[in-house]
């Protein structure tokens, strides 16, 4: 019951974060358009083209953000605060995850949540007499997942709009905890872990047998603030890697690469 309670709480969060979201986004975004018609800017192409202009300078401002005032350039942070192209491109790029996580999870988990609050109740929990109409709102559950617009388009415009480079600044600056990362490559890996190591991260190197052959397999365990440093690696690597990312909960010791010449059945440990 807890549970249930738990998540109906924590979608009305969401909800709410999106809607003020998007309540300071509307009266923003009549002003961008103002500005591009005034510039000349009238095409689709064209306006896509100015957005993605104004990437670096709003990663720039939300860098500048997490930087003390007497350690950066109080006149550009100024400059970048008042500009209303970074403004909007911060929060364009913030309410474009929020809108579909929220239909994703409002949804989708909604209707997993309304059938767990039916079964508790038994089979009383589809009769109408069931205080709340517990069935009643289980089948409306399952109906607002299809006409908030399917999960599998959710979930496809989230894989677009949090790879975004803003959003990614905005996330990193938030990041907290630890992630595991597993590379698996077919490529010879030296390389990829000669440069894991001389940036100081602490790495697991295994041989494996893929379905097409022998692979390498690279796992580290890091801050989550460290992941977009370390995608930088693996893309200058390989960037058709196969990448797995998992949250983790806790870990008892996190290993900074010192230079050791340690080998166990053809698998590196562990760099301590």
């Amino acid at each position: 019951m807890a549970e249930v309670w738990a998540a109906g709480e924590a979608a009305a969060s969401l909800g709410f974060a999106a809607a003020r979201c998007f309540d300071e986004l509307d009266p923003i975004e009549k002003e961008k358009d103002k500005y591009f018609r005034e510039k000349g800017i009238v095409t689709g192409k064209d306006k896509f083209r100015a957005q993605r202009k104004m990437y670096k300078d709003a990663v720039e401002y939300i860098e500048m953000q997490a930087v003390s005032a007497d350690q950066r350039d109080q006149t550009r942070f100024e400059a970048l605060s008042n500009d209303l192209m970074v403004k909007f491109t911060m929060l364009d790029s913030e309410a474009n995850v929020l809108c579909p996580a929220c239909k994703l999870w409002n949804t989708g988990h909604g209707a997993t949540k309304m059938r767990e609050a039916v079964a508790m109740m038994g089979g009383y929990g589809i009769t109408e007499d069931c205080p709340g109409f517990l069935g009643q709102k289980w089948m409306d559950s399952q109906l607002e997942a299809t006409y908030e617009g399917p999960e599998v388009v959710q979930r496809r415009q989230l894989s677009i709009t949090m790879s975004n480079p803003v959003f990614l600044a905005i996330e990193e600056k938030l990041a907290a905890g630890l992630v595991k990362v597993t590379i698996i490559t077919s490529k010879d890996a030296t390389k990829l872990i000669t440069s894991l190591k001389a940036r100081k991260f602490g790495i697991t190197s295994v041989s494996a047998m893929g379905s097409r052959g022998n692979v390498r397999l690279v796992i580290s365990i890091i801050p989550r603030k460290k992941y977009l440093q370390l995608q930088e690696i693996i893309n200058e690597f390989n960037p058709k890697a196969f990448v797995e990312v998992e949250s983790i909960r806790q870990a008892s010791k996190i290993y900074s690469h010192v230079p050791m010449n340690r080998k166990i059945l053809g698998s590196e440990q562990p760099h301590k």
